[in-house]
């Protein structure tokens, strides 16, 4: 019965992630842009470094029509760290790399920030931030976009994120 409905979750799991791929997924520092200053990595874990900090992917990710793009990824503050809010989207370019539009499409319990001013929750536990955007709600010049996430102005930031990826079904 146990191996029944490990198949079972198997063959769930299977059929509802059919047709998704992975386009971006961080994992190291060399996943990011020219924007990483005390960024490190270690076991799978980003640490912001107690850092004014911003990161933008390395790779552009080409839009294609009729699909759609889930942005996810886990975030947790330090213990000691000053609350801050982190913001977590998408710089849209066209074709010739010029930027258009900075788009939040995650969702959290605070909408577009990771990890609100002052919440304890954010300390103690992974905060998993996520959203959809399909390629039509794009500005209609858009060609590619890279993911971001970056504090509030001139707020210091010191935490974790981890497993941050884009998929596109």
């Amino acid at each position: 019965m146990k191996k029944f409905v490990i198949f079972l979750l198997s063959v769930i799991s299977f059929v509802l992630c059919a047709g998704e791929k992975t386009v971006f997924e961080a994992k190291s520092i060399s996943d990011w842009g020219d924007a990483v200053r005390k960024t490190t990595f270690h076991d799978g874990v980003f640490d912001t470094g107690m850092d004014q900090f911003v990161v933008i992917s390395k790779q552009p990710i080409k839009i294609q029509p009729g699909k759609e793009y889930t942005l996810s990824g886990d975030f947790k503050l330090k213990p000691y760290a000053p609350f801050s809010n982190i913001y977590f989207g998408l710089d849209v370019y066209d074709a010739a790399g010029k930027g258009i539009k900075r788009l939040y499409i995650g969702k959290s319990p605070y909408n577009d920030r990771v990890a609100p001013g002052n919440n304890q929750q954010v300390r103690n536990f992974w905060l998993t931030f996520s959203g959809s955007i399909k390629a039509e709600a794009f500005p209609k010049n858009a060609a590619f976009f890279k993911v971001i996430i970056h504090q509030f102005e001139n707020y210091i930031v010191d935490m974790y994120f981890k497993n941050i990826r884009v998929t596109e079904k």
